[in-house]
């Protein structure tokens, strides 16, 4: 069951903008700090600077939860499997008809 099935959406040129804009930016930050993962390191000795880029960073912890997931050889794969994804879900939505009800038969 399903509260809202294939109803019909539309988006206005301010969503499609935004959008765009949106994945443009992302995609420029990926490139942009691609080889230059620290980014964010900072050069002042302060105590609450050094805990907050701590917190910003992954801390040694997470980064080994992490490492089999989001390394440098799999972060390839995720990216393009998370593209994929992408591409499939707006194919379906594009795919299916409004006409003719949801994909999936009522029992």
């Amino acid at each position: 069951s399903s509260i809202a099935s294939n109803e019909l959406f539309s988006f206005n040129l301010n969503m499609k903008m935004f959008i765009f804009f949106m994945m443009f930016f992302s995609t420029l930050m990926m490139i942009l700090f691609w080889n230059n993962l620290n980014w964010m390191n900072f050069n002042i000795n302060n105590s609450e600077m050094i805990n907050f880029s701590n917190s910003i960073m992954f801390l040694n912890e997470n980064k080994i939860n992490l490492n089999k997931l989001y390394n440098n050889q799999n972060f390839l794969i995720t990216y393009l499997l998370i593209i994929y994804l992408f591409i499939t879900l707006v194919a379906m939505v594009k795919i299916t008809n409004i006409f003719y009800g949801p994909l999936r038969t009522n029992f």
